[in-house]
């Protein structure tokens, strides 16, 4: 009879306690990594430098010295001849020609430095003429990299045409501090690492007086792929089937304790 009794409670304990175990798992969730904040700081601008004023300086004054002259009366007078007038050669004016200079230049700037696969990123391509005279045949081309997608161009003034992976922008005549804006937008398909991660525009014209220095302008993005999510393993399937399993086996145990009692000593 006691052995009887304490394998009825053993099974009793035991089923309630894995009724208790399926409960913790069916009220169990998990919890989301909280998102990472980026944050940029921005550099103070420089106080402006102090520039001493000059302290002005007295000139001293020559005063003349007085000289013992004698009076007009008391000089001896002297037959002086009349001058004759002499008539001055009339001076020849030469016209010096003024030289104008022409020197279109451009710049490139990119809107990030760096991408992930699938971003949008934004290019500007700015032409100006800082010199005094009219740039003729104005052209600008920009060639789009493998890792871009060309998604649209636009520019202030010229005309567009797009052949492939090349931007063409014809603006012509660039008059003295002129300037003309040109957006290209683009979206990352591949990764790219230096080298191989510029992107180059340049300009050509028919000034004489251009610089070449400043024709070309170029910029570098850097391109990687997203890290994916950590692999964490999958409970769910398991805890659908294990949770069940553990109510059956919960019940039966209690079903086999009470039964037990009432079995005849």
């Amino acid at each position: 009879m006691v052995r009887i009794a304490a394998s009825r409670i053993l099974l009793f304990v035991a089923g309630l306690l894995v009724l208790f175990i399926a409960g913790l798992m069916s009220i169990s969730a998990p919890v989301a990594a909280a998102p990472m904040l980026l944050i940029t700081e921005t550099s103070a601008a420089e106080p402006p430098t102090r520039t001493p004023t000059p302290i002005p300086t007295n000139t001293p004054t020559n005063t003349p010295i007085p000289t013992n002259t004698p009076p007009p009366e008391d000089r001896p007078r002297r037959n002086t001849p009349t001058p004759t007038s002499t008539p001055s050669p009339t001076p020849t004016v030469t016209s010096t020609p003024i030289i104008l200079i022409a020197d279109p230049m451009i710049t490139k700037e990119v809107s990030v430095g760096a991408a992930f696969i699938g971003d949008t990123v934004s290019y500007t391509l700015t032409v100006t003429n800082p010199g005094d005279g009219v740039a003729t045949d104005v052209v600008v081309e920009d060639t789009v990299p493998p890792f871009l997608a060309l998604e649209g161009v636009s520019a202030t003034r010229g005309e567009v045409t797009v052949n492939g992976a090349t931007i063409r922008v014809v603006i012509g005549d660039l008059a003295p501090g002129e300037t003309v804006t040109i957006a290209v937008i683009a979206r990352v398909v591949a990764a790219a690492e230096a080298p191989d991660n510029r992107n180059i525009a340049f300009l050509t014209t028919t000034s004489s007086s251009d610089n070449p220095l400043n024709n070309n302008s170029e910029v570098s993005l850097i391109i990687t792929q997203p890290v994916p999510p950590p692999n964490l393993p999958n409970t769910g399937s398991d805890s659908n089937l294990l949770l069940p399993f553990l109510l059956i086996l919960g019940i039966s145990l209690i079903t086999a304790s009470l039964l037990s009692r009432r079995r005849p000593a």
